[in-house]
């Protein structure tokens, strides 16, 4: 499960969630940093890989990361694709 927060330069800030199966990018994705021309926008992650959603009395949705830090990538460690089984 992933839950990024993303804030526009006007402080507006909307939560991507998408459940998504392993090995797919989640982590990657939730790792997104806002590219040159988008000065002012914000993103951080919420969970990479487990999150706990749960509404609450208004019916609003909270979400928390019950691991501590981010599941794993790390860079330029393969020369080659996993193959597919």
């Amino acid at each position: 499960m992933l839950i990024v927060g993303v804030e526009n330069p006007q402080g507006e800030k909307t939560y991507v969630a998408a459940a998504l199966p392993s090995a797919c990018g989640k982590t990657n994705f939730s790792m997104l940093v806002p590219p040159d021309g988008f000065d002012g926008w914000k993103v951080w992650t919420v969970g990479d890989d487990i999150a706990w959603i749960k509404a609450d009395e208004t019916g609003a949705l909270r979400a928390i990361n019950p691991e501590a830090g981010f599941f794993g990538v790390a860079r330029e460690r393969r020369l080659r694709p996993i193959p597919m089984p």
